[in-house]
């Protein structure tokens, strides 16, 4: 194994870094209830459009689905609102088939939940709605991302069922919007798909996690036949003994399987754990990242280019206070041919996305630090050997700015959506585009926050916050081997019970999921 660690510089000191090119725009959404509108899912088709779909807050208790497309040269082509009746309603991935076409999913909830129905949506180029369609498995249904193959069927995946009791779920629909199959994997408990890859043969690859009894969680890859059928399931166990779930899943040409996904180590710290298998669901190899910190490293995103290397990002702890991009390069046969770091202003950036382009240059976006104490969003390009080629921070005169999803054209051009602060108009969509070299300015047309503000940290009492739209009144406190110990409630939780170290807060039923898939888990310090 080669170890070749390059980390990224600041100022581009020894390095060969474009920082400032030609600027193209930026964009944002702010809905009639100047709250929270976040951009949860990205997309390009073959002309350099760009569309984004999200969660749009009406109130409190209400939020819909708002949908974008943006033209190349940032002028918008049309928006699109669903808001079918007063619930928590809300995009959550998006795709474009080859005739320019975009299928939205999300969810239809309640007044006070993210979760209840599946919905889809199918949107023309020109923004006419040619179906939608709603799946209803339990009380308790979450679609957590979207495909489509080369003749135009649609695929959905997530996790649905009732409150105590979820399945791994993905349903096909064919162009017209009429489901063809359904697939379900029921380990016995809990289980949830986060990622789906069609094949150009037409099987379905489908990648999250299965908890059997006796396990904290293991991680499930499935394979399932062009018309429904299982075809396969493999499950990995982390050395640790503790959860592990898949979150990334692609296919390379010959179709081996890759997965990226996330490990716990015996003492519950989270590592990127990267699989390859097989067409028959034999693994080729697995590998695991453990930052320098040995502390949590939580992965963001999985790309694989054309020569079959595979990469990955995401955010390495280097201590409680302190974490970094960290992304890394295996070639075809799982060597790690490099991995770089980039901490940012103030040691503290987590990347959210990466994506490659045809030459193999990478991209990676997500949010960092500034020295007032804000966050900027912060998209990075790096050759295929590793070196950096640009840094571009986006940084608003609101205070807290965040990069969620990263998607490219064939044109070249970068785009990058997520959420940016304003102090009038509360968190608004934000989708900025770069030119393959860098730079980005605002423009007066279509106008997001940070949830990475380092860990919280409580003594005596921690007090949650009532249920709305973007906050669920369902939260587990779990200790650092990821055990639940408290269930919170709205309001004031006495902890003075529990022993002084560092627990997690996360959605009881699950996992709460970022807009590229992280789990939105927020870290708690005990401090009596």
């Amino acid at each position: 194994m080669t170890w070749n660690v390059l980390r990224a510089c600041i100022g581009c000191v020894a390095l060969s870094c474009v920082l400032h090119a030609d600027p193209l725009w930026s964009g944002t959404y702010n809905g009639p209830y100047n709250s929270y509108d976040e951009v949860y899912a990205i997309g390009v088709d073959d002309s350099g459009n760009v569309i984004v779909s999200g969660f749009s807050e009406l109130s409190a208790n209400d939020a819909e689905f708002v949908t974008i497309k943006y033209k190349p040269s940032g002028d918008t082509a049309w928006l699109r609102h669903f808001n079918p009746g007063s619930g928590c309603d809300g995009g959550t991935a998006l795709a474009v088939d080859r005739s320019g076409n975009v299928i939205i999913t999300g969810y239809l909830g309640s007044s006070t939940s993210q979760y209840g129905e599946w919905q889809t949506i199918k949107y023309s180029p020109t923004g006419d709605s040619l179906w939608t369609t709603t799946r209803d498995f339990g009380n308790r249904d979450r679609p957590t991302q979207v495909a489509v193959d080369s003749a135009g069927n649609s695929y959905v995946t997530g996790e649905a069922g009732s409150l105590n009791y979820l399945d791994f779920v993905a349903v096909k629909y064919d162009p017209n919007g009429t489901e063809a199959w359904a697939f379900n994997y029921d380990g016995g408990d809990n289980d949830g798909a986060n990622a789906i890859a069609v094949a150009r043969d037409g099987n379905v690859y489908l990648t999250g996690y299965t908890i059997r009894s006796g396990s904290y969680g293991d991680l499930l890859t499935c394979k399932v036949s062009p018309t429904g059928e299982s075809l396969w399931a493999t499950v990995y166990v982390g050395p640790g003994g503790k959860s592990d779930m898949g979150r990334f899943i692609t296919v390379d040409g010959s179709g081996n399987v890759l997965v990226g996904g996330v490990s716990n180590d015996s003492a519950g710290r989270s590592h990127y754990v990267t699989i390859k298998y097989a067409p028959n669901g034999d693994t080729l190899w697995t590998r695991r990242y453990v930052g320098a910190g040995n502390q949590d490293d939580q992965i963001a995103g999985l790309a694989l280019d054309q020569a079959g290397n595979v990469y990955v990002t995401g955010g390495s702890y280097v201590d409680q206070n302190h974490y970094n991009y960290a992304t890394i390069k295996y070639s075809p046969d799982g060597s790690e041919r490099w991995v770089v770091l980039y901490a940012g202003l103030t040691g503290r950036a987590t990347a959210q996305g990466i994506a490659l382009d045809a030459e193999a240059n990478v991209y990676v976006t997500g949010s960092s630090a500034d020295s007032t104490g804000g966050w900027d969003v912060v998209t990075v390009k790096y050759d295929s050997a590793g070196n950096q080629r640009w840094v571009e921070r986006y940084d608003r005169p609101s205070r807290f700015d965040e990069g969620y999803v990263l998607a490219l054209s064939r044109q070249g051009n970068v785009f990058v959506g997520g959420r940016t602060d304003d102090d009038s108009t509360g968190i608004d969509y934000l989708t900025l585009a770069y030119g393959s070299a860098g730079a980005v300015k605002a423009t007066p047309s279509a106008e997001v926050r940070t949830t990475n503000r380092g860990p919280t940290i409580v003594r005596g009492i921690l007090n949650l916050q009532s249920a709305t739209c973007n906050l669920q009144p369902e939260v587990a406190l779990l200790d650092a081997a990821g055990r639940k110990v408290l269930d919170l409630v709205p309001g004031p939780n006495d902890i003075s019970r529990l022993a002084p170290g560092v627990y997690f807060m996360r959605p009881a039923s699950g996992v709460m999921r970022s807009a590229s898939g992280v789990e939105r888990m927020t870290k708690v310090i005990i401090n009596h």
